[in-house]
């Protein structure tokens, strides 16, 4: 049986169904930049979060300074675990 370009293009279709379509290195690039950039706003975002929690206890220590108490903090976690997927 001698294939055909027609043969070849039903295989295509039907692996392309089994394993998904090929992408081209063109979407692959467009995806992986996606990705990384969608990294950089959650680690700016985070960054973002800490500089204003630090800020807070900065202002609770003065204060609590100012009124002549002093307290031991206890350990505050500076951010919220994230989970990246």
């Amino acid at each position: 049986m001698v294939f055909t370009y027609y043969h070849y293009l039903l295989t295509e279709i039907k692996m392309s169904f089994l394993f998904g379509r090929r992408k081209t290195p063109q979407e692959m690039l467009r995806q992986n930049q996606r990705a990384l950039n969608k990294a950089m706003r959650d680690l700016d975002r985070e960054r973002q979060h800490m500089e204003q929690q630090e800020k807070k206890i900065i202002a609770d220590i003065k204060k609590m300074a100012k009124q002549g108490q002093m307290v031991c903090f206890p350990y505050i976690p500076m951010y919220k675990p994230t989970v990246f997927g």
